[in-house]
């Protein structure tokens, strides 16, 4: 089997080279620096398959370019197929393949990082001392032990969350339509409203559904504290970025805290758009954060 790589990073080549100088893996890999949409889709031309990423342009053009290319199969080197047309694959005899599911500590742990590189201010330390300002101003942080988390989901990767903070001594609240037994050892259920009422860390870690589409909104993002930190280690189409650059203008929206948005490659901010409080920019397991940071107020004792 020939397998067309788009979109190849130098850490792909890490472990993907290794399978392909493997006789007994069966398969060649071509790699291909661009990456996969309608107008590259012709590259796959002599292939078995292809291999694409979550930033990648699945829809029906594109599959439709690929299967008069002779592929077969897709492969989803990622857990997200929100940007494949099932539908155009079925039509057009493409089989599609993902990763069933990451490490959930890799990223619960990647998302408390986040939380405490904001909260800590280190990105913005790291700058002040690399030009020899060493001065507190600004950099001072909020302990999270004794503060309250709000996880929405609590699956692997949300479950995972809820034990790093109640490690840290952090009451924990959840939100989810199914409860995890294992979660409730340790932490409560609650509504949404009520978590987003209390909550000093909210971190997201739901899937994209009907019901999760633009879960957090103007009025949810309203009923917020002044918080320590919001996360979101969801898709963009469950926060939208217009809400989050937003955050604490006139429509109420609390404005102390960190604010941790996964911003979308393709994503060009206009002028009105530009955050305020903008201190740093971080990484997330797959795309760029920006951190937002302001003045916390004194939060709520639950």
């Amino acid at each position: 089997m020939k397998i067309i790589f788009y979109g190849t990073r130098d850490y792909d080549h890490l472990y993907f080279d290794v399978l392909a100088a493997d006789p007994d893996y069966g398969c060649t890999i071509k790699f291909l620096a661009a990456n996969l949409d309608p107008d590259t889709a012709q590259l796959a031309a002599g292939g078995d398959a292809v291999c694409a990423f979550v930033n990648s342009d699945c829809g029906a053009e594109t599959l439709s370019v690929l299967a008069k290319a002779g592929i077969k199969l897709l492969l989803m080197r990622c857990a997200g197929y929100n940007n494949v047309d099932l539908a155009a694959a079925k039509a057009n005899g493409i089989t599609v393949m993902r990763v069933p599911g990451y490490s959930p500590e890799a990223v619960a742990e990647h998302a408390m990082a986040l939380a405490q590189a904001a909260n800590r201010r280190i990105c913005k330390a790291y700058i002040k001392v690399r030009n020899n300002n060493f001065a507190l101003d600004g950099l001072l942080g909020q302990n999270f032990y004794g503060a309250c988390a709000g996880i929405v989901g609590t699956g692997r990767i949300g479950a995972a969350m809820a034990r790093i903070c109640h490690g840290f001594g952090m009451n924990v609240l959840c939100y989810d339509m199914y409860k995890n037994p294992e979660v409730e050892k340790f932490a409560r259920y609650v509504s949404l409203e009520e978590l987003l009422q209390k909550a000093d860390l909210v971190s997201l870690h739901c899937p994209l559904t009907e019901g999760t589409h633009h879960m957090i909104n103007k009025d949810t993002i309203a009923m917020m504290i002044p918080c320590l930190c919001f996360l979101r280690m969801a898709l963009t189409y469950i926060v939208p970025v217009r809400y989050c650059m937003n955050r604490g203008s006139a429509n109420g929206a609390p404005a102390g805290g960190a604010f941790l948005v996964d911003i979308p490659e393709d994503w060009e901010p206009r002028a009105k758009q530009q955050p305020t409080g903008l201190i740093a920019y971080g990484t997330s397991c797959r795309r760029p954060v920006r951190v937002l940071s302001r003045p916390r107020k004194k939060s709520r004792v639950i």
